[in-house]
């Protein structure tokens, strides 16, 4: 956090998560920080950039004559966030599918800004494929709508199988190579 005072205006730096704003805006983090006056300045103000700016009238420090007080100036710092990835009014995140949902489908948990939701998974779905939760992104100041969350799938390998699994993977494989050169024979004959 940055407080300089400059004549006639001040210049605060503020580090808030892109989360915390989505949900209640900045209200509720400046609380602690401003008089009424400048806190109504800033109130509502959802889907604050990184660096954004904002001007808080005569709420800074006064000129040097210590007459009127000059203008705050805000400047967010939105913080990365360990789970969501942010571009613009719009948000991503990974969920990582075993084998078996990728191949057969399902249902996955997937974290948004206001709790977790589960998302159906199509059978065959298929690593970096994503689907788009609407209107589960942040809320712009731009715009009265909220942006989009897109769910990006990966699929986890496993690195240690059972005997049993092993098993049924190099039966699988056989099977599907059958399937493939039924395929080929068929083709090369028509």
């Amino acid at each position: 956090m940055r407080l300089e005072c400059l004549m006639e205006w001040t210049v605060l730096d503020l580090g808030v998560s892109f989360r915390f704003d989505s949900l209640r805006g900045i209200a509720a983090f400046l609380d602690v920080l401003f008089t009424a006056v400048a806190k109504e300045a800033l109130v509502g103000h959802y889907g604050v950039d990184n660096n954004e700016t904002m001007k808080v009238p005569r709420s800074g420090g006064a000129d040097p004559n210590g007459n009127q007080p000059g203008n705050l100036y805000v400047t967010i710092k939105v913080r990365e966030d360990p789970v969501f990835r942010r571009e613009g009014s719009n948000i991503h995140v990974d969920a990582v599918l075993s084998i078996p949902q990728a191949i057969l489908g399902g249902t996955v948990q997937v974290p948004t800004l206001t709790g977790d939701v589960v998302v159906k998974v199509r059978p065959g779905t298929q690593p970096g494929q994503k689907v788009i939760l609407k209107q589960k992104g942040i809320k712009t100041r731009a715009r009265y709508s909220f942006g989009d969350q897109y769910v990006h799938f990966n699929v986890s390998i496993p690195s240690n199988l059972t005997q049993r699994q092993r098993e049924l993977i190099e039966e699988f494989s056989k099977e599907e190579q059958g399937e493939y050169d039924k395929v080929a024979v068929a083709g090369a004959s028509g």
